[in-house]
């Protein structure tokens, strides 16, 4: 969304620097022919353009979260889906779950399975419990309906996936039918990385 020089008023005109996404396409908006928006940018005080690098972060954040609900809307209405969630650590050096859902969609009388990433999660305590209250916590907050959870999908790592104090084990003592699956998409790149060790 962002370029390299995004403030100030909004040119028609095409300008010499990158000014972004954003006000690109207010001015392709503007050149096919919305005469209101092209009024607003011509009469509007430089304090009520609306194009500021804030409001930009608040578009974003508000499409996010419109698209989060829509995905969580989706979810609950399939009924039954699966957890898929990897704790890593961000270039900051923050540790988070990127948390998935894995669940089938009925989309024009077809049944599709999906796929959709939701959220990053900060972590801050990585103990089992810490690691499970974290996932549980984070589902309730964005609506999920945790009754129709089926399944969980992490790596193989202890704290995730142990058999008797893991987070999948914690998660199933409050929801019995969420079974445990390791991860195929890791089980292949360990299967990769061994390979290439024996050539």
């Amino acid at each position: 969304m962002r370029g390299h020089r995004d403030d100030g008023n909004l040119l028609i005109d095409m300008p010499k620097e990158n000014d972004g996404n954003f006000r690109a396409l207010l001015r392709f908006a503007i050149e096919s022919g919305d005469h209101a928006l092209e009024n607003h940018f011509k009469t509007a005080s430089a304090n009520a353009m609306y194009t500021s690098h804030r409001i930009q972060n608040e578009i974003i954040d508000t499409a996010g979260k419109l698209i989060t609900a829509n995905i969580v809307k989706r979810i609950n209405k399939s009924r039954y889906f699966t957890v898929i969630a990897d704790e890593s650590t961000d270039i900051s050096g923050i540790e988070q779950f990127s948390m998935c859902f894995r669940y089938v969609d009925k989309c024009d009388g077809k049944y599709v399975i999906r796929e959709d990433f939701v959220c990053f999660v900060p972590v801050v305590d990585v103990t089992e419990k810490e690691l499970a209250n974290t996932l549980l916590t984070t589902m309730k907050n964005i609506c999920i309906n945790l009754a129709y959870m089926r399944g969980q999908i992490y790596d193989g790592v202890r704290a995730m996936s142990g058999k008797f104090n893991s987070s999948a084990t914690k998660v199933r003592e409050l929801y019995p039918e969420a079974i445990y699956v390791h991860c195929a998409n890791h089980n292949l790149n360990l299967a990769i990385t061994h390979a290439c060790k024996i050539l």
